[in-house]
């Protein structure tokens, strides 16, 4: 199935102009990351944020590729660019509370977990079996945010 996914996926290329269109190379990277082509896929990914500079997909398309990658740093910048320019975005917040405890932010993921929930309750369901909160999910703040849900 994912192979017929990545086949359709590329048929469409020939269908965009890729100097204006970011999703061209967000779904490039991600045949070459599923192809094991890492370095391809992320040239890729950061072309798609060069192509449209004010999409919040395409940082946050990036961020989730850093964070899959365990480059907390660079995922959080991400994360981050993708909120400013769209602020409710929740799965945003979301993805950086997580990056945020992995480099043992803890308070700065905190926040952010708690944006994500206050814009969609079904976060607070997910952080609370989620394995990347497992350093913070004893924390009182952690269990106030998750427990009702």
């Amino acid at each position: 199935m994912e192979i017929r996914k990545n086949l359709n996926m590329a048929a469409n290329f020939s269908q965009v102009k890729p100097d204006k269109d970011s999703a061209f190379y967000y779904n490039k990277g991600i045949l070459e990351y599923n192809s094991g082509q890492k370095d391809e896929a992320e040239r890729d990914f950061i072309k798609a944020t060069e192509v449209e500079t004010d999409n919040s997909i395409a940082y946050f398309n990036r961020g989730t590729f850093y964070l899959n990658e365990k480059k907390f740093k660079f995922a959080i910048e991400d994360f981050q660019k993708a909120v400013r320019i769209k602020a409710r975005f929740a799965e945003a917040h979301y993805n950086l509370a997580c990056s945020y405890v992995h480099i043992l932010s803890f308070r700065e993921a905190l926040y952010s977990l708690k944006k994500a929930i206050n814009l969609e309750k079904n976060y607070a369901k997910r952080a609370s079996s989620d394995p990347d909160f497992t350093n913070i999910n004893r924390m009182k703040e952690f269990i106030e945010m998750t427990q009702y849900f």
